[in-house]
């Protein structure tokens, strides 16, 4: 699933979050009131690009959409993006190289090359299911400078191989097979008031903990503070300003000077500050959009294409509609209009004028008392 997490937006009573179906070609709504500006979308897969938008709103009207935040969720029939995080110890060990890097979620096993620089030529692959690789081959101990670079692999093919990165053992460093750090996991970071807080899990063995962070554009991260290993928690002023996102990463130290991979990284992004638009129409005006007969054509695969219909009036806010179906009886039925929006509900119908084109609508019923079937069919307003 999608973790999704904004800042509150001035004046807000619940939001509006929409996810864009590919299939229908349009926003679909997963939440109409959602009173908390946290969201986990756990029916999105993975393999597919998944992409969200929400507004505010409350009594007087709706706000702006926020910007467009697209997700790539990895998968098996993806092609595993190139490794990122890539990071080998520097005289550690006295006989080995520890190679780790950060996990990519379609990856089914990866593939290290060493370069000996003494002997001018690679070595590999060297497969392993894990984000990290324990080289202790004989060349390693001689203290010679080696590069290793890493591919991601799964059934739909392999990555471009990393840019390489750099390291050597020290023959006076500890020999202990076991010292070998995880990349700190579970690193979420979140907003509040401008105080930014950065959360993760403990790592086994870590004695302190490496923070790091970039803007979004930038090219490298920048080291920020080391945090004592029991804490598990960072904090700090906002360091952008309003529409900035930045990026934090998240290391592990040893008392044997080793120092893991970094983390995945977790985002925060300060919203620029918005109050809701209080739109300022006479309710006609809103209801001209939907006043009228709507029609569209269906077809049930036996009977031939059936004209479906719907009218629609207006009396004190209230709408009452008449849906009909060929010459089948019209079914009647009714609700309220939240002023300020573009569209229409009541129980199991909804009706959404297309913004910017004003006689086409996108209808949505599953209420039996309005339809024998469920409806979800574009209409043009006649």
């Amino acid at each position: 699933g999608v973790q999704l997490e904004w800042l509150p937006a001035n004046g807000a009573q619940a939001y509006r979050l929409e996810r864009y179906d590919y299939d229908r070609m349009q926003w679909v709504a997963l939440q109409n009131a959602l009173r908390s500006t946290r969201f986990r979308d756990a029916s999105v897969g993975s393999d597919r690009l998944a992409v969200y938008r929400v507004c505010g709103h409350n009594q007087q009207g709706t706000g702006e959409y926020s910007v467009v935040y697209p997700v790539r969720l990895g998968g098996p029939h993806v092609r595993p993006g190139n490794v990122q995080g890539l990071a080998v110890s520097r005289g550690s060990f006295a006989d080995k190289i520890t190679v780790r890097w950060q996990a990519d979620p379609g990856a089914q096993r990866y593939h290290v090359f060493r370069f000996d620089s003494t002997r001018g030529r690679w070595s590999g692959p060297f497969t392993t299911t894990q984000p990290e690789y324990l080289d202790n081959a004989e060349p390693v101990a001689s203290g010679a400078w080696m590069s290793y670079t890493v591919l991601a692999e799964n059934q739909a093919g392999t990555s471009d191989p990393v840019r390489p990165a750099h390291g050597f053992t020290n023959r006076s460093g500890p020999r202990a097979a076991d010292d070998f750090l995880a990349a700190p996991d579970g690193v979420h970071a979140s907003l509040n008031a401008n105080q930014l807080r950065l959360d993760w899990k403990a790592v086994t063995g870590a004695r302190e903990y490496f923070i790091f962070r970039k803007r979004e554009q930038d090219a490298e991260y920048s080291f920020v503070q080391n945090v004592p290993a029991g804490q598990l928690q960072f904090t700090e002023s906002f360091p952008g300003q309003a529409g900035d996102l930045y990026l934090y990463r998240v290391s592990a130290g040893s008392d044997a000077q080793t120092v893991s991979a970094t983390s995945l990284p977790a985002a925060v992004f300060q919203n620029p500050e918005r109050t809701l638009v209080r739109r300022r129409f006479l309710l006609e005006d809103r209801t001209d959009r939907f006043e009228g007969t709507w029609t569209a054509l269906d077809w049930d695969g036996e009977t031939g294409p059936r004209e479906i219909s719907i009218e629609l009036e207006w009396s004190d806010g209230s709408f009452g509609g008449l849906f009909r179906v060929g010459d089948l009886p019209a079914r009647p039925f009714s609700g309220e209009y939240v002023q300020g929006s573009n569209l229409i509900e009541t129980e199991g119908f909804r009706m959404e004028v297309v913004p910017g084109r004003e006689d086409e609508s996108l209808v949505d019923i599953t209420n039996r008392r309005i339809s024998p079937q469920d409806v979800h069919l574009a209409f043009l307003r006649d």
